[in-house]
Parts: structure tokens; sequence; C-alpha cells
């Protein structure tokens, strides 16, 4: 089971409990992710460990306590952990903004297997992605915690483009999917 923690982000999704960061009792920011599988009653925990300054693959230990630590190389993948924010799910992602002075969305993309296993749990906590999307624009205070969110479906299927880098440097893509406006509330800093 995860450690102990306040102020973590925990959402419902597939029958299956999600929680990411938090404070722990002895005021250390978490940065680890966990899944709790109803049908089964099993935890799995996957902890990130902060990038070194080499290239190479990321590097996974797994061990029989469906547990296991994952050492990112590319500061990219780097996502700090968080405590006291908001969040709000669309769709499969969980989406969070606050808790660090970085201006930035926390996207957690939930990809729960589409077949059955033995060790659901572990299997939604290993094909997960968890990334940073910078924000443009005028965005909240980026040090505000006990905040809300709440998403606000679109009435119409629009034709929204998005730019998007490739290696012939930006352009614009089509946006496919459900489309709505996420908007954040309140908070102290």
């Amino acid at each position: 089971s995860p450690k102990a923690r306040k102020g973590a982000v925990i959402q419902y999704y597939n029958n299956q409990i999600y929680m990411w960061s938090g404070l722990s009792p002895d005021a250390t920011i978490l940065n680890e992710i966990s899944v709790y599988d109803i049908s089964t009653n099993t935890w799995a925990t996957r902890t990130f460990i902060k990038p070194k300054r080499i290239k190479s693959n990321s590097q996974t230990e797994l061990n029989n306590s469906n547990s296991f630590s994952e050492s990112l190389t590319n500061s990219d993948s780097w996502v700090e952990g968080r405590a006291n924010l908001p969040w709000q799910l669309v769709d499969n992602h969980i989406y969070a903004f606050g808790g660090s002075p970085k201006k930035s969305l926390i996207d957690i993309e939930l990809n729960p297997p589409s077949t059955p296993t033995q060790t659901p749990a572990l299997d939604s906590v290993k094909s997960l992605t968890i990334k940073e999307i910078e924000c443009i624009g005028s965005t909240p205070p980026e040090n505000t915690f006990y905040a809300g969110m709440i998403f606000i479906d679109s009435p119409c299927n629009l034709d929204l483009m998005a730019p998007r880098n490739n290696e012939n440097g930006n352009t614009q893509e089509k946006v496919n999917g459900r489309h709505g406006i996420i908007v954040y509330l309140g908070g102290r800093s």
C-alpha cells in the first residue's frame, strides 16, 4: 500500500482509484503515483526519481511488491511532485495546476489495459503517462493552494487547430475529441 500523505490528487476512474503526489507526514513532497484496483483489492505504486544529467534510456526496476521506481534521464519526462492542488478528470486525463512555482498544467493520462490481467493495478500504474504542459497567456498564480477546478463541456463540436512542433518546425494540427474549458476557482497562496 502507498505511503501516508495529505493534499494528494485522488481520482476514481474505471473501477480503480489513482493517487498522485501529496505531502508525507515528515513534510516531504512525494513523487509517486499509486493505483488501487477495487475488484482485486490490490495497490501498485510507481515512484519517479529525479533525472541525472546524462543521455540514455529510462531504467525501470520491478519487484514482487507491485511497486517500482523509474529513473528518468530525459529532463522532459520529469514532473515534480506537488501537494494541495486542484485537479479535474476529463475523459481519461487528470489535469492539475498549482502547488508549485511552475506555471504548468499537469496531465496524467490514464491508460488501463483493455484486456483483463492478473495484476490490473500494476498494469495500470505501468501504462499511465504523466507530463507537464506549459501554460501560455494569463494563468492563475502559480503557488496557489486549496483551489478548485471544474470542466465545462462545449455545447458545440468545433474544428479546433492546435500548434504542434515537428521536424520541419511549427505547424497547425486538428484537435480531435471532446472540447471544453477547465475553470480554475479560488485558492490561497
